[in-house]
């Protein structure tokens, strides 16, 4: 384990906003990343951007000594691949499993690419439908844990979000901006470093005795529902088979 004295190790990782990315950082230092494929192979690639991460770096995973994922909102397989891979890892190395909200992260990621000088920040996300997750700052420095938004994260449409806005001409970072026009004009899209950066080194500022829950953070009601399952639906159904009765 790190001592008191020296910055932690994190591996951070992000697989709910494309690029799905990995990164290690310690402190604040970044020492590696890496991008990959965002949507049915990200699961297959996390792991191995995590090695390819880990041996630009030259350390070993070992030597980690925390492991943080972005929570979401964004898209629901995403936010369980970062969030299985990370909580397995944690698990089986025992370090801590931190959880970081992708639009605090994306605060982060725009602070760092505006050199922390943005006196505001809308972070937005493509939330498909015709609406956006977004939240708006005006904090000099995303905190890792619980930031206060000047509004949000909310659920919104395009106009709505530009209503909220007013007279505002926010950095905005995220894939809303350019899914939308009106979104686009009302605010000054940055590009910034992969996301896992962002989360990495929200995590490594994380106090020990108060580290983010490693849980997902949905504002949209979840789609996926249980089919229909005889078992549940009629669970007598398994009496006479030789099985138990589950209820």
């Amino acid at each position: 384990m790190t001592s008191s004295s020296i910055a932690p190790l994190v591996l951070g990782l992000d697989a709910a906003t494309p690029p799905a990315s990995v990164a290690l950082v310690r402190g604040r230092h970044l020492l590696a990343s890496a991008t990959g494929p965002f949507g049915p192979k990200t699961d297959a690639w996390i792991l191995e951007g995590i090695d390819s991460a880990l041996d630009d770096a030259g350390v070993s995973l070992e030597q980690v000594d925390r492991i943080a994922s972005s929570i979401g909102p964004g898209t629901f397989t995403g936010i369980r691949v970062g969030i299985a891979t990370a909580g397995g890892l944690a698990r089986g190395m025992e370090v801590p499993g931190i959880g970081i909200g992708t639009l605090e992260a994306l605060v982060e990621a725009a602070l760092l690419a505006s050199d922390g000088v943005a006196a505001a920040v809308l972070a937005v996300v493509d939330a498909r439908r015709g609406q956006l997750y977004a939240a708006l700052s005006v904090a000099d420095r995303a905190p890792a844990t619980g930031m206060t938004f000047e509004w949000g994260p909310d659920l919104l449409t395009p106009a709505d979000l530009v209503d909220r806005l007013g007279n505002c001409a926010p950095i905005s970072a995220g894939t809303g901006a350019a899914a939308y026009d009106q979104v686009m004009d009302a605010t000054r899209p940055i590009e910034t470093a992969p996301l896992a950066v962002a989360v990495a080194r929200l995590a490594a500022a994380a106090d020990a005795n108060k580290l983010p829950a490693l849980e997902p953070f949905y504002i949209r009601p979840v789609d996926a529902v249980p089919g229909p399952s005889p078992l549940r639906d009629n669970p007598r159904s398994l009496r006479g088979s030789g099985q138990e009765d589950v209820r």
